[in-house]
């Protein structure tokens, strides 16, 4: 078959696709110069045959795009590919989009089905489209010379794209810098086909700065895709938070420098220092409630401070309307100089902000503050103020009350000394009346002892008299044997006189002292004692001194017959000694004071018994000085439980140099 044969056979099998397909068809030769076109492909691109056939391909294709397809063209003359998407700029200047199938090459020509695809395409433009107007960046594709592929502007860019496809960057549709900026970055995304991102600030005019943030990325070698988003709002959120957190940092700076600060005056100053700092005022002052009326405790500024002091005296103005509404006040401009209540106190000042200071809801003062220039009082100013007042209200607040107490602890030391000094006074009186009195009561009951012996030559009346005189002077040698031992235990309470024994040999010793006493009015009289040794340490002479008190008033205040026990044992790491009988018990309305010094609990049953009322007094004292715990118990025609616990010595005595002979454990008296 020939050539010729072969060329018609093919343009049967075309003929035959095209007419199944509805398709264009086309012949070019190697150059892209169009050979023959059919009326689809005419109809596709809206050029006539003759403009077909006397032009070439890529004069079709729109030329700010056209080194985009130049490889693409190519792949229809290799083995590799055989179909490419490119687009075609109509007479007008529409842009259609069509694929190109190659179906043979002979002759130097090519044979190219020709399909139109720019609805499908458009469908795919118009979902990007949307996609890209949906985001807050202007976006578009650039090419390598800077000239606009395609854009998706948002309110970032306000223009119509179609004025801009083709044109340059530089042509007036971004600002001049912004251009010359991402220019720069185009270059170094293609070059290095990297993402480029950077911020960029462009100055509009005086007042005015546009902030934008911008991506750069590459598409091909040829184009990139260009990111454009304003965020002046968002630095200005940003330059706002930040002037925020300075007022914060501020505000815990003077918050960790008013807690060092723990007096009034050095508060107030601080505090007011920082309030007219932050607030840019010209002038200010503090003044403090004392008595319902304000005191100027601290000023700054051009104030008359006589006629200040009189201001604060007044109640028509603006400090006493804030004080008396407990709500701050912030005035400006005619606002200030119209109010009725207003009094000017600096020259040229034409705002004001006076904040009560308070302190769970107590009104404790007021800060005034005062401007030359309205704009420093704006209403963030005001608030921030507000935050620093109550701070320095908690500030003064603790400043007053350590004022109180450092007040409260000179008066405490104050009375504490002259206590001291009475309670010496009182001391020296007594051991110079006790020591005084001993001589003198010697010296009677000498010559009363004297007067005994011839008892037998004085009638019944005298010898009456001398009983009653020995009885009264034995009472009051008593008082002062106790008023010396109270002063012996106090004087010795700093010296260390404990010693390490055993508590059996203390308890036998006191049972035997008042054994006659307890047979004199036929008590039954016990001592019971544990089998082992009961180790203490203490002063065994003071420890004698207190069981002494506690039998003795046992025997005294059991009538005839009675029970009087005295008891030691053992429980854990504590000695427990109780003094337990069935005498006349004590009231309980009269047990509250049973322990101090001089307190006698009086009742019918024990009117005619002597006693000095420091007994009990001096048991308490020796036992809280061993680290021991008084215990007591009583009820009334009953009887009464007197005793102690003390502590048990870790310390170990020899058996042989320390029990005594003749403790068995119990003894009864009858």
């Amino acid at each position: 078959m020939s050539k010729s044969q072969d060329t018609d056979v093919t343009e049967w099998r075309v003929q035959q696709i095209l007419d199944t397909t509805k398709l264009g068809y086309c012949v070019l030769n190697l150059e892209f110069e169009f050979q023959s076109a059919d009326e689809a492909v005419i109809q596709i691109t809206g050029f006539d045959a003759n403009y077909l056939t006397s032009h070439n391909l890529k004069d079709l294709i729109p030329h700010t795009i056209l080194a985009n397809y130049e490889k693409p063209l190519q792949s229809l003359l290799s083995d590799v590919g055989h179909h490419i998407e490119i687009p075609i700029q109509t007479p007008s200047k529409q842009l259609v989009w069509v694929i190109l199938t190659r179906l043979a090459i002979d002759e130097q020509k090519i044979h190219v089905l020709v399909q139109d695809i720019t609805d499908i395409h458009q469908q795919g433009e118009q979902r990007t489209t949307t996609i890209f107007t949906s985001l807050s960046d202007s976006v578009m594709i650039v090419n390598r010379d800077k000239e606009i592929v395609q854009i998706y502007p948002n309110d970032t860019i306000d223009l119509v794209p179609e004025d801009f496809i083709g044109n340059s960057l530089k042509d007036g549709m971004i600002a001049q810098d912004l251009a010359d900026e991402v220019s720069y970055y185009i270059d170094r995304t293609l070059d290095t086909g990297v993402v480029q991102a950077f911020e960029f600030h462009s100055f509009i005019n005086e007042d005015e700065t546009r902030y934008y943030n911008i991506r750069i990325a590459p598409i091909n070698k040829e184009e990139v895709l260009t990111l454009i988003r304003e965020i002046t709002d968002l630095k200005r959120v940003q330059e706002e938070l930040s002037s925020h957190i300075e007022d914060l940092t501020i505000l815990r700076q003077v918050d960790a420098e008013l807690a060092d600060k723990l007096k009034i005056e050095r508060a107030t100053q601080l505090g007011l220092d920082a309030m007219m700092r932050l607030s840019n005022a010209r002038s200010g002052f503090v003044a403090l409630l004392e008595a319902e009326q304000l005191k100027l405790i601290h000023i700054i500024g051009a104030y008359n401070v006589p006629q200040l002091t009189q201001y604060l005296e007044r109640e028509d103005t603006l400090v006493a309307e804030v004080l008396k509404s407990r709500q701050p006040l912030w005035l400006i401009n005619d606002q200030l100089k119209n109010h009725s209540s207003y009094v000017p106190l600096i020259d040229r000042s034409i705002g004001v902000i006076i904040i009560p200071l308070k302190l769970q809801n107590r009104m404790i003062g007021i800060v005034n503050l005062e401007t030359t220039v309205a704009e420093d009082f704006t209403y963030e100013t005001f608030e921030f103020v507000q935050l620093m007042v109550g701070r320095i209200a908690v500030s003064l607040e603790n400043a007053r009350l350590v004022a109180q107490i450092n007040w409260q602890l000179e008066e405490q030391q104050r009375l504490y000394e002259e206590v001291s000094r009475l309670e010496q006074i009182k001391t020296d009186m007594i051991r110079i009346a006790s020591h005084d009195l001993r001589n003198p009561l010697a010296a009677i009951l000498g010559y009363l002892e004297m007067l005994n012996w011839d008892i037998d030559k004085v009638d019944k009346t005298h010898q009456g008299y001398l009983s009653n005189i020995e009885e009264a002077a034995r009472r009051m040698q008593k008082i002062t044997s106790d008023i010396l031992s109270l002063e012996r235990i106090e004087e010795t309470a700093l010296q260390n006189t404990a010693e390490v024994f055993d508590l059996n040999n203390l308890l036998q010793q006191t049972y035997n002292e008042h054994r006659p006493s307890a047979q004199l009015k036929h008590h039954k009289y016990e001592l019971q004692l544990p089998d082992k040794q009961v180790v203490v340490d203490a002063d065994p002479i003071q420890l004698h001194e207190a069981i002494a008190n506690l039998v003795g008033n046992a025997i005294k205040y059991t009538p005839q017959h009675g029970e009087v026990k005295l008891i030691l044992d053992v429980v854990e790491r504590t000695a427990r000694v109780r003094v337990v009988d069935n005498g006349y018990g004590i009231p309980e309305d009269k047990q509250e004071r049973l322990f101090q010094p001089f307190y006698r609990a009086k009742m019918q049953e024990t009117e005619s018994i002597q006693g000095t009322g420091l007994g009990l007094h001096l048991v308490k004292n020796i036992i809280e000085r061993f680290s021991g715990t008084l215990v007591f118990k009583s009820i009334y025609k009953t009887g009464s439980t007197f005793g102690f616990d003390i502590p048990l010595s870790d310390k170990t005595l020899n058996t042989s140099a320390n029990v005594s002979d003749d403790i068995d454990g119990s003894v009864v008296v009858g």
